[in-house]
C-alpha cells in the first residue's frame, strides 16, 4: 500500500508540475538541475518570506521507524524556497538518489551524498529546496541502503513553484 500511496503523490505532483510547465509558471532558471554543475540543494539565493522550515520527521527527525509517508502528507505542499531540516544521530546520513527506480530499489550506484554521519546533529542539516525537472529522491544510503530498505528511510519530494501575484 505504502508503494501505491507514494507512486499517487509523484503522480499528482508531477501533474501539476506538467501543468504549472504548459503554463509558463515554473520558474527554472538558467543551469540550475540536477545535471548542472552550478546546482547544489544546501544553497539558497534571496530567502523567500513565505518559504517554511520544516523538521523531517517532526520530534523524531531523520530515523528508523519514523512514518515518512504520513509526514510528508503532513506537510504536503512543498514549495521551492520551503527548507528541510534533517536532524540525525551520526550512524545515519542523507543522500539523493538519481531516478525512481533507485529510489524504489534502494539502489545507491550513482547516489549523491549530501549530509555526512557528522551533518545532521545540533541544528541539523538544511535543504532549501529548489527548481528542478526531477524529484528530490531523499535516503539514508548507511549499509550499503539497508537503510532505506529495511528502515524505510526514503521519502521523494517535488517542490511546486511559489507562484507570484503582481
Amino acid at each position: 500500500m505504502g508503494l501505491n500511496l507514494n507512486f499517487f503523490v509523484l503522480f499528482l505532483g508531477s501533474s501539476v508540475v506538467a501543468i504549472g510547465m504548459g503554463s509558463n509558471i515554473w520558474p527554472w532558471g538558467g543551469g540550475s538541475g540536477f545535471g548542472s554543475e552550478s546546482w547544489c540543494p544546501c544553497a539558497g539565493k534571496e530567502p523567500d518570506p513565505n518559504a517554511r522550515t520544516i523538521e523531517v520527521g517532526g520530534s523524531d527527525g531523520w530515523n528508523y521507524g519514523v512514518n515518512y509517508t504520513g509526514w510528508f502528507l503532513k506537510n504536503w505542499p512543498f514549495f521551492v524556497g520551503d527548507t528541510l531540516v534533517f536532524k540525525y544521530p551520526s550512524h545515519h546520513s542523507l543522500s539523493l538518489l538519481k531516478d525512481w527506480s533507485s529510489y524504489l530499489n534502494c539502489s545507491m550506484e550513482g547516489s549523491t551524498l549530501i549530509g555526512s554521519t557528522t551533518a545532521g546533529g545540533g541544528e541539523g542539516f538544511k535543504v532549501t529546496l529548489q527548481p528542478t525537472p526531477y524529484p528530490y529522491f531523499f535516503v539514508c544510503p548507511e549499509k550499503n541502503g539497508i537503510h532505506c530498505s529495511a528502515g524505510q528511510m526514503k521519502f521523494a519530494i517535488w517542490p511546486f513553484p511559489r507562484l507570484q501575484h503582481q
